[in-house]
């Protein structure tokens, strides 16, 4: 233990999973309904959707320097385990992206980049089961569904460019739980061999306060 900290025990653990490695996966180049809002009804469980393979995370457009890469909409099919409820957080995917589970739309993300966002699961039933992910990522200019990326001189690759991970949730969805924490380095401490700061715990939405501590 470093001189002058302190332990502090969480009585919830979160489970973090990584959705990361290969995805079965395609790159549409016309789609033009099958990421547009209005397509509610989009069928994801058609298997010839998806018929190669695609790392996660990595780029669909990456090409070198001064030539437009590929337009179109990337498709993503994998398998996963859900114990309870649980969130997806998605630490990057461009430009605009739809997800489904299970078939049915859990939501989409219009910021692209590399911008985390998340999606909260219910319980399934029975509580522990395999579920389908499948996420359609649209990396065409479009001011409605891509407002922050409408061309010009420079833009995000497209795809899911970052890691996707799953987080188990307390089954209350009334607990409060740690949702991420901030650790804050004071300069002066650096001079002593170690780094010595604040660590702000941050709760869910669900949380009614935030509790700070020195570390």
């Amino acid at each position: 233990m470093i001189p002058g900290t302190h332990t502090h025990t969480i009585e919830h653990h979160i489970l973090q999973l990584e959705l990361c490695g290969t995805y079965v996966a395609h790159m549409w180049h016309i789609c033009g309904t099958c990421a547009a809002r209005s397509a509610k009804d989009f069928d994801t469980t058609t298997p010839g959707l998806t018929p190669h393979g695609a790392a996660v995370p990595s780029s669909v457009d990456a090409v070198p320097p001064g030539i437009l890469g590929r337009r179109g909409v990337a498709m993503y099919r994998r398998s996963f385990q859900q114990k309870g409820r649980a969130r997806l957080q998605f630490m990057g995917c461009s430009f605009y992206c739809r997800v489904f589970v299970d078939g049915k739309e859990v939501g989409e993300h219009r910021a692209g980049g590399f911008v985390p966002w998340w999606l909260d699961l219910e319980s399934p039933s029975p509580s522990e089961i395999t579920r389908e992910l499948f996420v359609l990522a649209d990396n065409r200019f479009n001011r409605t569904t891509a407002p922050l990326h409408t061309g010009g001189d420079f833009w995000h690759y497209g795809g899911l460019v970052r890691s996707v991970l799953l987080h188990d949730l307390p089954d209350d969805p009334r607990e409060a739980w740690v949702w991420r924490a901030h650790v804050i380095p004071k300069a002066s401490e650096y001079s002593k061999g170690y780094p010595s700061g604040q660590a702000r715990q941050n709760c869910d939405e669900s949380c009614v306060s935030k509790s700070s501590f020195d570390c």
